[in-house]
Parts: C-alpha cells; sequence; structure tokens
C-alpha cells in the first residue's frame, strides 16, 4: 500500500550515523519491525523503535532522539513542516499507492451541477493529485488547487491545522473534493470555507456528502462552549511536542481570560489525554493551544469542556458565534478582534 524504502537506506549510507531512531504513526507500525532489520542489515546501522504516540511531522521525537543517544531520526508518514528546522532528521513520506479514480469520480457525481471544484488532500494521496485533476477536467469540471501553507510544502496539500490550500481559492469554488481517508480533514474545508465539501476516499472506494456532520459538529461544540462561558477556573495547555509548542499564543489566552474576569493557569502537556487532565478537579476546563483534532473529535472523552482559542474567544464573548467557521484555524485571531 505504501512506498517506504526508496532511497531511504542510500540517505543514511551518506551520513556519518552508528543509530539511528525510527519513529512511525500508528497505521505503518506493522511495517516497522521488517523497516528497522532492512536498515540494520543493509546500511549497518543500529536501529531503535519509538513506541510513543506520534501524530504528525508536528510531534518529533526529539528528547528520544537525544535519550538514545541516535544520530538521526527518521519520521515515517508525514510531510516536512517547512518552519521546522532539524538537520539530522529524514521524513519518508507514506505515499498511498491506491488508485483514487473511482473515489474521485463517485465525488464528482455528487458535483454533477456544480463546474469550478477545489481539489485538496492528505499527503498520502499527493502523488495522484495531478490524475485527479485530469480526472476532473475530462467531465467538464474546472478544477482549482490551492497553494501551500505554513506548515505545507505541497499545492493541495493540507493537514488538520493547516488548510491554507482551501482557503486559498475558496472564493473561485463552489465546492470541493477532499481526497483522503476519514472525514476529519474534510469536515476541517466546509467548516473552515462553508462551501459543500465531499470526501473521495480512495480506501473505502466511496464519495461521503458532509453536510450532516458539519451540523452535528457545530451542535457539539456550541453545547462546549455555553458550558465553558461558565467556567470560572481555566486551564490553558501548553503543548510540548515539537511541532505544536506556543507560549505566546498560551500568554495571550490566559491574559485574554483574565481580562474577562476568569482566572486561569498555564498547564504543560505532551499528551492531551483524560488521564492527564481530570485529576485536576478544580479546573473546569480547558483551552488547547495545540493539535486543533482533539476538542473537535476527542471532546467526549473528556469530563470538561476542552476549546480551541477560537472557540474560547466566542465562549468569553469576543468573537461572535456567526464567525465561527471563518476564525476556525485562522493563523492569526488575534487580529479579528
Amino acid at each position: 500500500m505504501y512506498n517506504l524504502e526508496e532511497e531511504l537506506i542510500n540517505a543514511i549510507k551518506k551520513r556519518t550515523v552508528k543509530r539511528v531512531l525510527l519513529q512511525f504513526p500508528n497505521g505503518l507500525r506493522k511495517y516497522a519491525f521488517k523497516l528497522a532489520k532492512k536498515i540494520e542489515e543493509e546500511a549497518n546501522v543500529e536501529a531503535i523503535i519509538s513506541a510513543d504516540p506520534c501524530y504528525g511531522a508536528c510531534d518529533l521525537a526529539i528528547e528520544e532522539l537525544k535519550h538514545v543517544n541516535a544520530d538521526l531520526l527518521i519520521h515515517y508518514g508525514h510531510a516536512k513542516i517547512p518552519n521546522l528546522k532539524f538537520e539530522n532528521i529524514i521524513f519518508i513520506e507514506a505515499r498511498s499507492k491506491i488508485n483514487v479514480e473511482q473515489a474521485v469520480l463517485k465525488a464528482a457525481e455528487i458535483f454533477k451541477n456544480e463546474e469550478k471544484i477545489g481539489l485538496l488532500t492528505t499527503i498520502q494521496h499527493i502523488d495522484f493529485l495531478t490524475k485527479a485533476k485530469t480526472i476532473l477536467e475530462n467531465i467538464g469540471k474546472k478544477v482549482y488547487i490551492g497553494n501551500p501553507g505554513e506548515k505545507t510544502i505541497y499545492k493541495g496539500q493540507i493537514l488538520g491545522c493547516d488548510l491554507t490550500a482551501a482557503k486559498d481559492i475558496a472564493d473561485k469554488v463552489e465546492g470541493f473534493i477532499v481526497i483522503s481517508g476519514g472525514n476529519f480533514h474534510g469536515l476541517g474545508v466546509q467548516l473552515t470555507t462553508g462551501k459543500k465539501t465531499v470526501v473521495a476516499d480512495p480506501f473505502l472506494n466511496e464519495a461521503r456528502v458532509l453536510d450532516e456532520l458539519v451540523k452535528a459538529t457545530i451542535r457539539k461544540r456550541w453545547i462546549q462552549i455555553s458550558r465553558f462561558s461558565e467556567c470560572k477556573n481555566i486551564g490553558v495547555l501548553l503543548i510540548l511536542k515539537s511541532g505544536q509548542l506556543n507560549l505566546k499564543l498560551a500568554e495571550k489566552m490566559k491574559n485574554e481570560l483574565e481580562k474577562k474576569k476568569r482566572k486561569s493557569i498555564l498547564i504543560c502537556v505532551r499528551e492531551v489525554t483524560p488521564e492527564n487532565l481530570n485529576s485536576f478537579i478544580d479546573v473546569e476546563a480547558f483551552v488547547n493551544t495545540g493539535c486543533p483534532r482533539i476538542p473537535i473529535e476527542d471532546q467526549l472523552k473528556f469530563e470538561k469542556p476542552i476549546l480551541n482559542p477560537e472557540e474560547a474567544l466566542i465562549g468569553l464573548g469576543v468573537i461572535p458565534w456567526e464567525n465561527y467557521g471563518k476564525t476556525l484555524l485562522e493563523k492569526n485571531i488575534w487580529k479579528l478582534f
């Protein structure tokens, strides 16, 4: 399904290294043992596999690299984030070999009455983006592919925390087709742009309309924002992952809370889990300054409201609720008020 070995062995051999640390997201760990042994045998280095959670290129095993005295980190599955500069990291992008044609055609059928379509994808399917564009153009669609953002490197590529490629073309299109497994990336696109979004899922060979999911998500988030608005003691989460650490945002959020007569405290954490947060008995709610996926997808796991910054500002009355989608993942939410 994925090609994870091209050029890797030669890249290791070109460096003076004795020990490498391998980092995999959960979905690729079934390949970890085989790949580690291949690296040891063909590159003549010692390979260590990290078993800690890994959710993206924002979650690099930098501390682990130091602890095991490894010379090189090999991060599997994700594209590098341009503004993270590390010389001793190799990114091996997981490029799926699954053909996207049928899923894209099914998505196009849903957009049979629309002409101007935005085309987006995750890194797994970036190799098929040009082919998908051609497929759509051959049936009469005018296809737009947005430019990358601060955290992406390819045209049309989106992350859960960087939807620049969608925003870049939102005013030119009538809707979006997102080539991906799962619904999260497509959900973010429709929430952010307000444009109808269809997920073309090559793994399930189907196309999914997200209208009902978007409505349900907004209802659920409104409930949590309403609960948050009544809370007095707020914890602002400072995420310690390499690509999520944002002390400036956390401090601004804390200051804004205190301006609105809330008591707040910064809490640093690497893994945002119920086990790590539920023990703070006197904290009534949390503001998450890291990965936006946690409040959107995992809220039911937590006893207390956990909001992204733009949601917290709505709860404080700083940003009107009507702007919810427009402010989602805004690079600089502070310019909005």
